[in-house]
């Protein structure tokens, strides 16, 4: 029995020391003091419908206190001759107008913006036609310079050739249609003279009516040849 209360005793004197060391710690770390106490003191020694009323009482006084202040404000507020409201309307246009010019000057400007940009979207978009006319000449430029060089060479090799081969050749692009008919006058028409009036001459040989269309042909390119015509029967130079 006498361990039982020496127990007893031993676990009573912790927790007090326990309690103790807590609030001394609530104390140096500044959660405790004598206000706090004091309100721990009053809830726990005021019940609970009391303090119920009492809150719910403060609540409608804090109430009431906040209408009265709104009442008392918009008297406040009210113009107290017909002079203080004019004022107050003057004052309201003047910040009307000053909104609006505002706003117009803030259009403006964007619109000024706009037009910026407009103005350059549409000056890059004339280098760039510019660019790809430019492009496009350069490139026709260099197709008609290969063109050209490639219609020489085709066309000395004609010359080279005897005028009955030079002829067959011809024929054989007259016989593709309308623009190898096109492609052999152009060889003709550049063809030296000479050269061309005997290749004439063969046509004439083989097949008079085309020789005449072939003639016609160089005639409304502005080429008026005389081929000087064989007697028949007589070899081809």
């Amino acid at each position: 029995m006498k361990s039982l209360w020496t127990l007893i005793a031993v676990l009573a004197l912790a927790n007090l020391l326990a309690i103790g060391g807590l609030v001394a710690w609530l104390g140096a770390t500044q959660r405790l003091d004598k206000e706090r106490v004091l309100a721990v003191k009053q809830i726990l020694t005021e019940p609970v419908p009391v303090a119920k009323a009492r809150a719910a009482a403060e609540d409608v006084k804090a109430k009431d206190e906040a209408k009265k202040q709104a009442e008392d404000a918009k008297l406040k507020r009210q113009p107290t001759s017909s002079e203080q409201q004019l004022r107050e309307r003057l004052e309201e246009i003047e910040l009307d107008r000053q909104r609006a010019a505002r706003l117009r000057s803030e259009a403006a400007l964007l619109q000024k913006a706009l037009a910026e940009q407009i103005a350059t979207i549409e000056s890059k978009q004339k280098s760039l036609t510019d660019e790809k006319k430019s492009l496009e000449a350069a490139q026709k430029a260099i197709a008609d310079t290969e063109g050209n060089a490639q219609q020489r060479k085709v066309l000395s090799t004609l010359e080279s050739l005897k005028p009955a081969q030079a002829k067959t050749t011809l024929k054989q692009l007259i016989d593709e249609g309308a623009d190898g008919r096109a492609q052999a006058l152009r060889y003709l028409d550049q063809m030296d003279e000479g050269v061309r009036g005997k290749v004439i001459n063969e046509f004439i040989k083989e097949d008079p009516k085309l020789a005449t269309e072939l003639l016609e042909g160089l005639r409304t390119r502005g080429q008026k040849p005389k081929p000087s015509t064989p007697a028949p029967g007589a070899p081809s130079s």
